[in-house]
């Protein structure tokens, strides 16, 4: 029954206005090297550019569509159906966690056909590119997992969509600057404007020093058991060297890719889930 369910949810969700708007821009900006940005807010042509930009995106759009099921009373009339609050909730979570990721790989699909099409070769072998793109298709599939436990236990549109595109920025945000410091990226944007600001000579001393192990370590953590932070890392792994893994792994410094952020987004996603699960069923809806 609840199979049924899960598939019904997955077909609305593919459907949707606000999955199909979010897919065509995917498609306009690999079909014409688009690139550019707002505050928060980045998308490009490139392999993974644009995590970021689904991360957002969903947190306003998801929360839109799940608000909506509400106001219209499409969850109440599933209750009627006989199903149970905690089957509902669980093919809701489902059906956004599998929409999610799908944006993921019709990104990378995109991608593919882009070098076909405008630059007639492939900047990363298929293996890479089919295995990180798997890697943040997990990492958006437990982003979607909590845009919609949070949008279910909260039901209110306009104070949803708020608090979760403002969530999502906020750690974004905090995961970019993680990453910057891992990455040693502040030592580069301070020697560039060395020349304008005299001052900034202290700062590329402080930034070029190598972390200490307590210190790198709380940082690959902070980014391991965020997938929000790990956002930040798709646009960074096509410039990572190999020597450079080790020192910017929190688990497995040995393996080619970032296997750690499955293993901390699938565990976040199954707790998230079971502790959502039994506060929506005590709920009146």
């Amino acid at each position: 029954m609840i199979l049924k369910l899960m598939i019904v949810e997955i077909k609305r969700y593919l459907k949707s206005l606000y999955y199909l708007v979010v897919l065509f821009i995917l498609f306009l900006i690999h079909m014409l090297g688009l690139k550019g940005g707002v505050p928060f807010l980045f998308w490009g042509d490139d392999f993974l550019e644009n995590v970021n930009f689904i991360c957002i995106v969903l947190s306003l759009l998801m929360s839109v569509y799940i608000c909506d099921e509400f106001s219209y009373g499409t969850v109440q009339n599933k209750l009627y159906l006989g199903y149970k609050k905690s089957q509902i909730y669980i093919a809701e979570v489902i059906a956004c966690s599998v929409c999610g990721s799908s944006l993921v790989l019709l990104d990378s699909l995109f991608y593919l056909l882009g070098c076909f099409l405008r630059k007639q070769e492939l900047t990363h072998s298929f293996s890479y590119i089919m295995t990180n793109t798997l890697i943040f298709m997990i990492t958006i599939g437990s982003v979607s997992v909590i845009i919609c436990s949070f949008s279910l236990l909260a039901k209110k549109r306009l104070i949803t969509q708020f608090l979760l595109v403002f969530f999502a920025i906020f750690l974004i945000n905090s995961g970019r600057k993680t990453l910057a410091t891992l990455t040693d990226y502040e030592s580069v944007f301070v020697e560039i404007n060395e020349e304008n600001d005299p001052a900034s000579k202290d700062l590329i001393e402080s930034f070029t020093e190598e972390l200490n192990a307590t210190y790198r370590t709380q940082l690959n953590m902070k980014i391991t058991l965020s997938p929000y932070a790990q956002c930040n890392f798709s646009s960074y792994i096509t410039t990572e060297r190999p020597e450079d893994k080790p020192k910017q792994s929190f688990l497995f410094k040995n393996r080619d890719y970032h296997i750690d952020f499955v293993i901390a987004d699938v565990i976040l996603s199954l707790f998230i889930i079971l502790v959502s699960v039994n506060i929506f069923k005590k709920q009146n809806i």
